[in-house]
C-alpha cells in the first residue's frame, strides 16, 4: 500500500496538470533559480560574457558562427537601460519560462490522463542538458530550446485545427529556430521527411496555407541566412573550425562520427533514458498507457479513431483531440527514424574529431514525448517516477547552491561563477575606471568591466600596446595577500574568495584616446 506521503505527492502531481497550478510552479521554479544566480554570484559565465561584449554594437555577423538575433535583442535592450546582470538573467529566464510553459501546453495536447500530462510536462527535469545546463550560462541554446518546443506546439495545432494562424505560427517558430541556431536545420529536414511519410500530416503539409508558413519563416530567418552566407569565411571552413570534420567516413573505415554521435546522445538524454528504462515498458495499444488512439466526433456523433481515417479523405476539421494519438506517434516515429537514417548516411562519408553534447538539441529534444507516447508504467512506476522527478528537482537546487557557495572552499577547482572578478575590478584606482577609453585583452574580463562601469569596452589582442588615453586591462597571475598594497601600486590588483583568486593588471596610455 502506498504511504500517506506518496499519496500526497501523487495528488500534487496530478494537480500540476492544471494550467494555473503549472504556471505557479513554473514561476516559483524560475524565481528560485534566478534569485540564487543573482544573490549568490556576481560573476558571468563565458557565453554571457561573450554576448555582453558583442551586444555593444549592431552587426550582421559577430564571427562566432551563430545567428545574430539573441545579440540583437540584448543590443536593443541596452539602448534603453544600462547593462546589468539582473536584466541579462531576466531575459534568459523569460525565455526558459516560455519554453517550459509551451512544453506543458504540448503535454496537454498529447495526453488526456493528468498523470501522463505531468510526466510529459516535467520530463525536461530528467535531462541534464535542460534541467541543469540551461542554468549554466547558455544563450543561443536557450533560444533554440524555445524554438524547438514552439515548433512542436505549432505542428500539433496545424494537425489538430489547421487554421491559417496556426500555419503562420509554424512559420514564426521555424524562423525563430533558424535565428536561434543554425543547427535548427537539423530539426527541419527530418521533420519534413516525417511529415511527408504520414498521410494525415502530409495532407496538412500540402495545403495552400503552408505557403503562408514558408513566407513567415523566410521573413523571420532572412537575417540569419544573410549572416550565414555573407561572411568572407565560407560555411565549410566554419564547420571545419567547429568540428574538425574530414571526408572518408565509414566507407574509409572511419566510424568516428557515428560513435561520437551515439556517445553524445547518451550524454544528452542522461539520466532520462536510464530512468525511463527502469520505470516504463513498451505499451500495447489501450490499457494503462499514454498511447491510446484519440477520437474525433463524426457527423452523427459517433467516435471515430483519427488514425483509422481514410488517408485519401481531407484532413479533419478542428475539434479532434490529438491526445497521444496514432498520428503524432507515427510522426515522431518517422522523425527519429529519419534522424537515424540521415546520421548513418552522413557517417558513411564524413568523420569528426569531436561532437559536443549541446549540439544535439534539434535531434533529440523530442525524445521524452516520443518515449512516453509508447510507454506504460511498470508496477509502482508512478510513485517511482514522481519521487525521482522530485529528487532531481531538489538535487539541482542543492548542486547549484554548492557550486556558487562551497566550491571556493572545498576541492581544488572553484567554479567560474565564484571567481572574484568584480571584487578585483573594484580595487582599481579611479583614474583607471574613469579613463577616456577602456580596453581588455580578454572578453571575460571586458564583460565584467562593462557591467561595473556601464561603458563600452574594447577587446584587443593580448600583445596589443596601450593606446593613448586608454586604460588597458589584462588578467594577471595572482599575488599573495601580504603583497596586495605593493601590487596595487605596481599596476596589479588581486581578489580572493577562498581558493578562488582573480588578478588584474593595467596600463594607462597618455594623451587623447584614439582607439576605434
Amino acid at each position: 500500500m502506498p504511504s500517506d506521503l506518496t499519496r500526497r505527492l501523487n495528488a500534487a502531481w496530478v494537480a500540476l496538470a492544471r494550467p494555473r497550478n503549472w504556471g505557479l510552479f513554473l514561476l516559483a521554479y524560475l524565481a528560485l533559480h534566478m534569485g540564487m544566480r543573482l544573490l549568490l554570484s556576481d560573476t558571468l559565465q563565458l557565453d554571457d560574457a561573450e554576448q555582453l561584449i558583442q551586444s555593444q554594437e549592431l552587426r550582421l555577423d559577430y564571427g562566432n558562427f551563430q545567428p545574430p538575433f539573441y545579440t540583437w535583442v540584448l543590443w536593443a535592450i541596452w539602448q534603453l537601460t544600462a547593462p546589468s546582470m539582473w536584466v541579462l538573467y531576466l531575459i534568459r529566464y523569460a525565455i526558459i519560462g516560455l519554453a517550459f510553459w509551451l512544453w506543458h501546453r504540448v503535454s496537454l495536447q498529447l495526453f488526456e490522463d493528468p498523470r501522463w500530462q505531468v510526466a510529459s510536462a516535467t520530463s525536461w527535469l530528467l535531462i541534464a542538458q535542460l534541467g541543469w545546463k540551461l542554468h549554466q550560462g547558455s544563450t543561443h541554446t536557450t533560444l533554440l530550446t524555445l524554438a524547438l518546443v514552439m515548433s512542436l506546439h505549432a505542428i500539433l495545432l496545424v494537425l489538430r485545427r489547421g487554421r491559417l494562424r496556426d500555419y503562420g505560427y509554424l512559420g514564426l517558430a521555424v524562423g525563430l529556430g533558424m535565428m536561434a541556431k543554425y543547427s535548427y536545420a537539423g530539426f527541419v529536414l527530418p521533420m519534413l521527411i516525417a511529415g511527408l511519410a504520414v498521410p494525415e500530416a502530409r495532407a496538412r503539409l500540402l495545403r495552400w496555407p503552408m505557403l503562408w508558413s514558408l513566407f513567415a519563416a523566410a521573413l523571420v530567418m532572412l537575417p540569419a541566412l544573410l549572416s550565414l552566407f555573407a561572411p568572407e569565411s565560407p560555411v565549410s571552413a566554419r564547420l571545419q573550425g567547429e568540428t574538425s570534420y574530414r571526408l572518408g567516413g565509414i566507407l574509409a573505415g572511419d566510424f568516428s562520427l557515428l560513435l561520437q554521435w551515439l556517445r553524445a546522445a547518451a550524454g544528452f538524454l542522461a539520466p532520462l533514458w536510464l530512468i525511463y528504462l527502469l520505470i516504463f515498458r513498451v505499451a500495447r495499444q489501450g490499457g494503462d498507457t499514454a498511447s491510446q488512439v484519440p477520437v474525433k466526433q463524426g457527423a452523427a456523433g459517433q467516435a471515430t479513431p483519427i488514425g483509422d481515417r481514410n488517408p485519401q479523405a481531407p484532413p479533419p476539421a478542428g475539434g479532434g483531440r490529438l491526445g497521444g494519438g496514432r498520428t503524432v506517434r507515427l510522426l515522431l516515429d518517422r522523425f527519429h527514424l529519419a534522424v537515424l537514417v540521415l546520421l548513418v548516411a552522413v557517417s558513411l562519408f564524413v568523420g569528426v574529431d569531436h561532437l559536443k553534447v549541446r549540439w544535439l538539441h534539434p535531434f533529440l529534444m523530442l525524445v521524452p514525448f516520443w518515449w512516453l507516447l509508447h510507454a506504460a508504467p511498470r508496477r509502482y512506476g508512478w510513485p517511482a517516477l514522481q519521487w525521482t522527478t522530485l529528487a532531481l528537482l531538489v538535487l539541482v537546487v542543492v548542486a547549484r547552491l554548492w557550486q556558487m557557495t562551497a566550491t571556493p572552499y572545498v576541492g581544488k577547482k572553484p567554479s567560474r561563477v565564484t571567481w572574484p572578478v568584480t571584487d578585483a575590478l573594484r580595487q582599481l584606482p579611479p583614474q583607471v575606471l574613469q579613463a577616456p577609453a577602456l580596453a581588455a585583452t580578454d572578453s571575460f574580463l571586458a564583460a565584467h568591466l562593462r557591467l561595473l562601469t556601464g561603458r563600452t569596452v574594447a577587446v584587443v589582442a593580448g600583445d596589443a600596446p596601450v593606446a593613448p588615453g586608454e586604460a588597458l586591462l589584462r588578467p594577471a597571475p595572482p599575488m599573495a595577500p601580504e603583497s596586495r598594497a605593493g601590487a596595487r601600486s605596481a599596476g596589479r590588483v588581486t581578489a580572493w574568495r577562498g581558493r578562488a583568486v582573480y588578478a588584474v593588471a593595467w596600463s594607462l596610455g597618455e594623451g587623447p584616446a584614439d582607439r576605434r
